[in-house]
Order: C-alpha cells, then structure tokens, then sequence
C-alpha cells in the first residue's frame, strides 16, 4: 500500500505538471497572437474591403457618382493596409478581435482533445475520416458566433456596434444571417474532397472572402450601421447597399461589382498554408 507520504508526493507532481503545462500553453498561445494577430487583421481587413469597379467608360469622361467616389477613397491599396491601420487605430488597432479570436482557439483545442478522448480511449467509435468530418462540422457550427464577432471586432469602427439591438436580444440570430452557415459548413467539409493543393488553397480563399462579407451585416436591422455615426477612424470601406441575401447571391455580386479577383484576395496566404501543413 502507498504510505501518506507517497500519496503526497505523487499528488504535488501531478499538480506540478498541470501547472506547467497549463504554463506553457499560456505562454505559447500569448507569443502566438502577439505575432499573429496582426497578421490576421489585415487579412480580414483586405478580405472584407470594398472596392467596386468603375462603370466602364464614366471613368475616362469624369462621370463617376459620388456614391463610387465616395466607397473609392475610402477604399484601401493593400500596399498601404497596414500603415493605414496603424495611422488610424494605432499599435492597438492589429489587436483588435483578440478576445474571441483565443476563445476559439481554445475551444478548438479542447473540441481536438475531447475528440481524442472519445475514440481511443473511451472506444465509443472508430477513429475515422467520417467521425472527424463529422466532429469538425459540428465544431464547425458551434464557432460560427465566436467567428463572426472576431471578424466584425476588427473591421468595425470603434463609433458602431458589434451586434445589432435584435441580435443582442436573440445571439442566435447570428446562426440565421444568410450564408454564414453553409460557408462555415463548407469550408469544414472541403479537406474531405481532397482537391489538389492550388485548387483546395483558392476554394479556401473564396470561402473566406464570402464568410467575411457575409460576417459584417447585421441582422435586424433597417439601416446601415454606419448611419449617423462618426466614421473617421474606418480603415476600410464596407458594402452598404443592398444586402447579399445567400452565399451564392454574395459571391455573384462580388464579381459584378469588385471582380472576379476579389474572390481570391490573399489567395498566397492560404497556398503558403497548404505547402507547409
């Protein structure tokens, strides 16, 4: 039998070790956002920025409207994101999201152990791409609110809200904002269809670029956020015409009106990711 001091002993390092994992995972996921957070603004900035094409022909005759005028000056080069940020928000602009961007990390990290947990050690069902397909579109779903807020949180000016009255009311209607759903389930779902990497790399992009778009409107709402509101800190400019009313309507109006380029902003970004992992 185990004397006190044995039980003692191996209680205080168990303690220890949790303690120190839970140590270094805090320590690894801080450095992690301090490098990459920035990085990830400007790519929800550069995906989620509005920049329509100019009638043909009304360029060269200085007929362009003010509306057009107006989206295009407060459009932003890419070359010029990043100082734009900086200029307008300051150091504390790249960090902008960072609160429910590390709750999604963590649930992600919790969603891989409890997955871990369920198939190989308490042998509840076979390890399998089915299960994880399934696991990861469940995941999938239950993020889609901690998403749109990460992207909403570093795209909206300080002076507007992240949730609309409505939504504050009812958070579900974050489930319900038209095509935020099918683009979350598909992007969870293409690592199935094993597509080669350039093509799987630019069917992320798009995704992304429509999940963005999609993310920024409001439910509930009968006017544009921006209404009324001092929008001098915006860095970018966000669509507020008509809204896109499906993830298909949202990827047709994208083309017809920023060109079929848009659909694959930072398009590098996602390659680099599939070449590495």
């Amino acid at each position: 039998m185990l004397s006190l001091l044995d039980i003692f002993v191996n209680v205080t390092a168990s303690t220890l070790l949790t303690q120190f994992v839970a140590l270094t995972a805090t320590f690894f996921i801080a450095w992690w956002y301090l490098l990459a957070m920035p990085v990830l603004g400007v790519l929800v900035r550069h995906r989620a920025d509005y920049i329509p094409m100019p009638p043909r022909g009304l360029l060269e005759d200085g007929l362009l409207g003010y509306g057009y005028l107006q989206a295009a000056a407060a459009a932003v080069p890419r070359s010029n994101l990043v100082a734009r940020v900086y200029r307008i928000e300051g150091l504390g602009g790249f960090y902008k999201g960072i609160v429910p961007s590390i709750l999604t990390t963590l649930i992600n990290v919790l969603a891989k152990l409890l997955k871990f947990v369920l198939c190989l050690h308490w042998n509840l069902g076979p390890h399998t791409p089915r299960t994880d397909a399934v696991l990861d579109l469940a995941l999938a779903l239950l993020l889609i609110p901690l998403r749109t807020l990460t992207t909403r949180a570093i795209t909206t000016p300080h002076a507007c809200a992240l949730l609309s009255p409505a939504e504050r009311v009812a958070p579900w209607l974050l489930y319900q904002a038209p095509g935020v759903a099918p683009a979350a389930l598909l992007a969870a779902a293409a690592p199935a269809l094993a597509l080669p990497r350039p093509l799987a790399a630019a069917l992320a992009t798009t995704l992304k670029v429509l999940a963005t778009r999609l993310a920024l409107q409001r439910q509930g709402l009968d006017e544009d956020i921006y209404s009324g509101k001092d929008t001098a800190d915006a860095v970018l400019a966000v669509r507020s015409r008509v809204p896109y009313t499906s993830l298909t309507d949202c990827a047709r109006r994208i083309v017809r009106e920023e060109g079929v380029g848009a659909l694959f902003r930072a398009w590098e970004v996602e390659a680099l990711k599939f070449l590495l992992w």
